[in-house]
């Protein structure tokens, strides 16, 4: 290894350890939000921003997963929708699997 690649092999280091840090900074700074309040937030997106919220951290990733942003994605009659409905709708855990298999079936 010549110094040339020693040196950018520490810039590279630095520059990693320095991201790390911001991260870390910024996920403190979310963390101060209650997981409701970040729910709340999610509910003004849409159903794949919300999806790809959920890969960013495993704080937003339960905030994600939140019945009150999945309500207000589906429409508000959604239950008399699925009462006339012909073919049997399977019981679902959360709101977030309702919606999926509505907009899937």
């Amino acid at each position: 290894m010549n110094i040339s690649s020693r040196k950018c092999n520490g810039k590279t280091q630095s520059m990693e350890k320095e991201q790390s840090k911001k991260n870390e900074s910024s996920n403190t700074c979310l963390s101060m939000l209650s997981e409701g309040c970040i729910a709340e937030i999610f509910a003004f997106t849409s159903p794949p921003d919300v999806c790809r919220f959920s890969l960013v951290s495993t704080y937003l990733h339960s905030a994600t997963n939140s019945d009150s942003v999945w309500a207000k994605f589906l429409q508000s009659d959604y239950l008399s929708i699925i009462a006339k409905s012909q073919t049997p709708i399977p019981d679902f855990r959360s709101l977030k699997d309702e919606y999926v298999y509505l907009a899937d079936n």
